[in-house]
């Protein structure tokens, strides 16, 4: 049994030696709290388990998690490729042994670039007997495989510069040509609106052919970026003159034929916030108004009148006169 540390600069070379020695056996990898086994077959990587699980159970587990198969107790037992196509068959999704197969080399891809050898992880390598698959199309090359981790990097890179997580999607023009595996598991779940992060989430896809494949229907507009504030729709108050400006002004320069310029919109705003000010007064109660106005004039005929100061000597000197009697 090989055992040893995996870091940066050994993982490859780990890899090229089982690859070059055409061995058979399983490198199990202790990344964090995930163990992931690679298998075997003269070289050639044939399939990958994560947390003791097959490519197979992985994938069951996902597309019931995106609805397209029903969950049951069929789910807790070992999972096959016919027990997956009679599912399929049940929840009426698509599934062909072709298509579970493409499924299987997406999964089994996304298990090995998953893995962070960054993390202070180590590996032991045990010489055991490993069927041969059913279909070439399940082997998968080391080389190849190395190809790809080397040039993730630059695909990434182009895709994080133009694609956030929180960016969403929707389907655009349709294109007239036949769509591939991997573009139809993206444009069947985009229904609607969804955006990166989800969509990635419920793929089948590895990362790389993931962000690929995202980028190339994007260019192609069969895919395409779905800007939030276009779809914030909110009625400006009434009274708020600037919302109805903004309002308004946007209507006139998406063509709208009743404004022509600017300078009217703002004449027609004003009018409209004017005659509101008017229905409110109107509102108001005349009597108020009616009252304090009388209690203005009466004050007024007081101050001005010639005899207030006899009438005030009056009133005091019958005060002064008649307040002892009450109180004898």
């Amino acid at each position: 049994m090989q055992v040893g540390i995996i870091n940066e600069e050994n993982f490859p070379q780990i890899l090229r030696g089982i690859s070059q020695k055409r061995r058979h056996g399983v490198l199990e990898l202790h990344v964090g709290d995930q163990i992931v086994e690679v298998f075997f077959y003269q070289g050639k990587i044939v399939d990958v388990f994560r947390n003791k699980q097959t490519i197979l159970k992985q994938i069951a587990h996902r597309l019931v998690a995106r609805g397209s198969l029903y969950e049951g107790e069929w789910l807790v037992a070992d999972v096959s490729a016919p027990i997956l196509l009679e599912q399929s068959e049940i929840a009426g999704f698509e599934l062909s042994d072709e298509i579970l197969r493409k499924m299987s080399q997406q999964r089994a891809l996304e298990n090995l670039y998953a893995i962070d050898v960054h993390a202070g992880s180590y590996y032991n390598f045990r010489i055991e007997f490993v069927a041969s698959p059913l279909d070439e199309a399940l082997q998968i090359s080391v080389g190849q495989l190395l190809l790809d981790l080397v040039g993730y990097s630059e695909v990434h890179s182009l895709f994080v510069t133009h694609c956030a997580e929180d960016l969403v999607l929707s389907r655009g023009q349709p294109a007239d040509r036949e769509y591939t595996f991997e573009e139809q598991d993206l444009i069947w779940l985009v229904d609607g609106e969804m955006n990166i992060s989800m969509l990635r989430e419920s793929s089948m896809l590895n990362r790389l052919t993931f962000e690929e494949t995202v980028i190339s229907l994007l260019q192609e507009q069969i895919l395409s970026k779905l800007n939030i504030s276009e779809n914030l729709s909110s009625m400006p108050d009434v009274y708020d003159l600037d919302a109805s400006l903004d309002a308004c002004i946007d209507q006139a320069f998406k063509g709208s034929a009743s404004l022509s310029s600017p300078e009217r919109l703002i004449s027609e705003i004003c009018s409209e916030k004017h005659a509101e000010c008017e229905q409110h007064l109107q509102k108001v109660p005349r009597t108020t108004f009616s009252a304090i106005r009388s209690l203005e004039r009466l004050s007024s005929w007081a101050m001005s009148s010639a005899h207030t100061p006899d009438v005030v000597f009056t009133l005091f000197f019958l005060f002064a006169v008649i307040a002892p009697w009450f109180l004898w």
